[in-house]
């Protein structure tokens, strides 16, 4: 443990920084390499942190070689296990002649774990998730045209993702103060840059309802059949996030700046090392502890339509339809969450912070008034945003038949999705405590793993800070009203019947979605302070990240801004108070999806079946910002995009057996010779995903032309087009982005599958009836490869180290019906 001198054989990019040697320099923090007995890259062990090395000892001994630099020497099959049992009951009740009465009712259970990569206590992950419904529906007919249809139903579903099991955060060296303060005991979160991470944040109980009830008249009248009715629902979703309730640590650079990097506190990191060395050494530079709050949301919707199937004449008919649709926004039983922001109001601290700016001003830089604060939903003003009160979705639709063979359909319409139920932002009923690693920008810890929150954990306020809630941290909140997102669809086929039984079609299908949900960083620098492209600037770097007296300081307790320095670029933003704030689900996102359809179908006759379907298509998305200074969402390929997909199904109904063509009459070979099936499918899409690029420098002429293979797994693409100096990456924040997000020439592995299933069926006797049948998932055990590594700096780049599908599994299941 502690010895990194291996690394040196990679090169001097490798080297790993000593935090004891840090001196000021001007605005920056000098360090020289860590050595031991005249030995670089070794750490003295009066500085490895017990805390730290306990941590590290979770980690499992290389299993594989690796590459040179120790990347890529575990390896994990991926083991999980998934246990579902269903069951299903219902009742039907004959009233009258007239009247029907359904009831049933359903339950099913899910146990699945996964992720247990060291098969030890820190890593993996647990889902139990056990559901049930019930719904009662009564059919009554009041003539041979009149039927009324009413339904009531209500279903439950639970996702509860325990944290992982515990050990006592005292026997990993954490003071026992803090395992008395957490209230949810769980594994230390862990955040390692290049190496597995440990312990689970995603734990969670989540009961979610829904109940509706729904009528529907269905009455025919001459050429027109009519129905219309109503839809009313109710959701309610109860939400305990335990968050990082044993606490959070990352060991990565932060803004830029960490313990191990060098020679500066703000170079670039080494492409690995530098991070474990952080965590030997128990200095995280940043880390958190949740105390969170049990919410229970709740939110209503209803809905009316009415649509007319018109038969014009026998070969025209005409659908007509309109549905008038409102969301009710969603609300929180106890008003326990945040319902807006006050950006044009003055912060509480504004006064003493622009005091404490005077006594130190830093030159070149204008302070601003600090605006903003979060607002909480009342008795009187329960709800989290505003809806739209009007959505109507008007469809229309022809179906022609011009000759006997030939069909031809359309249609337009608008498909309106309902804003649902938003689970209330609870900032302040639920608290994070920040760690503050330093308070002198790298110089020198003020808190360790070995006592992370050194003046305890803050509890929870609520509402009662009115807007200087939160101040010092991350905060979000919802857009002022909440528009429904809608897709607007219109298609065209044409279907001919031919010689053989067959069917084939051919037809067009084109949707534009908009009011689609984007997510928005309100912290940013100004685009004025940054250069433009995919570059790293260093005196933007050194200006951005220099120590300047925090007029923060002592203002924002129980956060990483209340320090006695703050980086430069702090003061920069537009709320420098918090750092973060965000505008969720805001609904200026869109979409436009294009595709081409052709389907060939031998329906079943002789005992065989055959289908083939091909898709052309192209999806365009516009749900994001390239750079949070920009003021237009990037228009880029979708991450759903697949330019083509074949898939070729088939059944096969062997001809013995009775009913059959054949159907032997000696009773053995009747029942080992009847009743076989063999059912296949076989799906192949050449092209995957797009490539998700970081903020990376491309050297080549066109970044949209660049060539990916992606199953040359030692080299997905050529990595000489890329700078790979560590030194040489823009940092995410200190540039302006002009390198697309994804490109539709550089994609993952597409999906070249088949699935095989045979079944027996078997008469035992009049009342008792059998079917044996075998599925083979990926049959032919073909692999789908995952992404290649997109990281330049890394030994591993381009290169594939996974797979995408699941190998070859065999299924048995056995059906009794009496």
């Amino acid at each position: 443990m502690g010895d990194f001198s291996a690394l040196l054989a990679g090169g001097p990019s490798y080297t790993i920084y000593d935090p004891t040697t840090g001196v000021v320099s001007g605005s920056k923090v000098v360090r020289q390499p860590i050595s031991y007995m005249g030995r670089t890259n070794v750490i003295p062990p009066s500085e490895l942190n017990s805390v730290g090395m306990n941590l590290v000892s979770y980690y499992a001994p290389p299993n594989l070689p690796g590459l040179a630099n120790g990347e890529n020497n575990y390896y994990y099959p991926g083991n999980s296990t998934d246990r579902f049992d269903s069951e299903f009951g219902r009742i039907d009740v004959v009233i009258t002649s007239r009247n029907k009465l359904s009831f049933d009712f359903r339950h099913n259970d899910r146990f699945h774990t996964s992720g247990n990569v060291f098969n030890n206590v820190a890593t993996g992950s647990t889902l139990i998730s056990p559901n049930w419904g019930s719904m009662v529906d009564d059919v009554h007919v009041f003539t041979a045209a009149t039927v009324w249809d009413n339904r009531a139903n209500w279903t439950r579903l639970i996702t509860s993702r325990p944290l992982n099991p515990s050990v006592p955060l005292t026997s990993l060296g954490f003071p026992a103060s803090l395992q008395a303060a957490i209230t949810k005991p769980g594994f230390p979160v862990t955040s390692v840059p290049g190496y597995v991470g440990f312990g689970y944040g995603g734990g969670q109980y989540q009961p979610f309802d829904s109940w509706q009830i729904f009528s529907m008249v269905s009455h025919v009248v001459g050429k027109h059949s009519f129905e219309f009715g109503g839809d009313l629902r109710l959701l309610k979703e109860g939400n305990f996030s335990y968050g990082n309730s044993a606490g959070s640590y990352s060991f990565g650079l932060n803004g830029g700046q960490g313990w191990t990097n060098g020679p500066n506190n703000n170079s670039a990191a080494a492409p690995i090392g530098q991070e474990l060395a952080s965590l030997e050494m128990g200095l995280p530079t940043t880390g958190s502890l949740d105390l969170n709050q049990n919410t229970t949301t709740s939110a209503e919707y209803f809905a009316f339509f009415a649509q007319d199937n018109f038969r014009v004449s026998p070969k025209v008919t005409l659908n007509l339809g309109l549905r008038y649709e409102h969301d009710l926004p969603s609300v929180e039983s106890s008003n326990q969450a945040v319902n807006g922001f006050a950006s044009s109001t003055v912060s509480p601290i504004n006064a003493a912070a622009q005091a404490a700016y005077a006594a130190h001003p830093v030159p070149g830089i204008t302070f601003p008034t600090l605006m903003g604060g979060l607002v909480y939903a009342t008795p009187s003003d329960r709800k989290f945003y505003q809806t739209k009160a009007d959505n109507f979705s008007p469809r229309v639709g022809v179906a022609w038949t011009p000759l006997p063979n030939t069909s031809v359909r359309g249609g337009v319409g608008i498909f309106n999705d309902t804003t649902g139920l938003h689970p209330a932002i609870a900032t302040g009923y639920s608290q994070t405590t920040q760690m503050q690693p330093t308070t002198n920008s790298y110089l020198s810890p003020s808190a360790t793993l070995t006592n992370p929150f050194p003046a305890g954990l803050t509890p929870p306020s609520g509402n009662s800070l009115g807007l200087a809630t939160y101040l010092g941290q991350s905060v979000s909140f919802f857009p002022t009203k909440l528009l429904n997102d809608y897709a607007i669809r219109w298609d065209a086929d044409i279907q001919q019947n031919l010689p053989g039984n067959v069917l084939f079609e051919i037809g067009y299908l084109g949707a534009h979605l908009v009011h689609l949900s984007v997510s928005k960083s309100l912290s940013y620098v100004p685009a004025s302070y940054l250069p433009v492209g995919q570059v790293r600037n260093n005196t933007v770097v050194n200006f951005l990240t220099a120590a300047v007296a925090n007029p923060f300081s002592g203002l924002l307790p129980g956060s990483s801004l209340n320090t006695a320095t703050v980086q430069q670029q702090q003061l920069l933003l537009p709320y420098p108070q918090y750092t973060g704030v965000t505008l969720s689900n805001d609904p200026i996102g869109s979409s436009m999806y294009d595709s081409m359809i052709a389907r060939l179908e031998k329906r079943l006759s002789h005992g065989v079946r055959f289908m083939a379907n091909y898709t052309w298509s192209k999806k365009l998305d516009k749900l994001d910002y390239l750079n949070p200074q920009d003021t237009h969402l990037e228009k880029r390929i979708s991450v759903d995009d697949r330019p083509q997909r074949i898939v070729l199904s088939g059944t096969w109904q062997l001809p013995f057996g009775e009913g059959r063509q054949f159907n032997p009459k000696v009773p053995v070979a009747n029942y080992l010779m009847s009743g076989w099936d063999l059912t296949s499918i076989y799906t192949y899409q050449p092209d995957g995903a797009p490539l998700a690029w970081g903020n990376i420098i491309y050297l080549g002429y066109n970044f949209n032309k660049l060539k990916v293979n992606p199953h040359l797994v030692n080299g997905t693409f050529d990595t000489t087009q890329f700078d790979t100096v560590a030194a040489d990456q823009p940092i995410t924040g200190d540039n302006i982005r002009t390198l697309p997000t994804q490109i539709s020439n550089a994609r993952a592995d597409g999906i070249n599958s088949l699935d095989i299933s045979i079944s027996k069926a078997n008469k035992i006797t009049e009342k008792l009836h059998a079917q044996l049948r075998g599925d083979l998932f990926n049959a032919l055990n073909h692999p789908n490869f995952a992404a290649p590594s997109l990281t330049p700096t890394s030994t591993g780049f381009a290169k594939i180290t996974s797979q995408a599908n699941l190998p070859r599994q065999v299924q048995v299941e056995l059906k009794l019906m009496f």
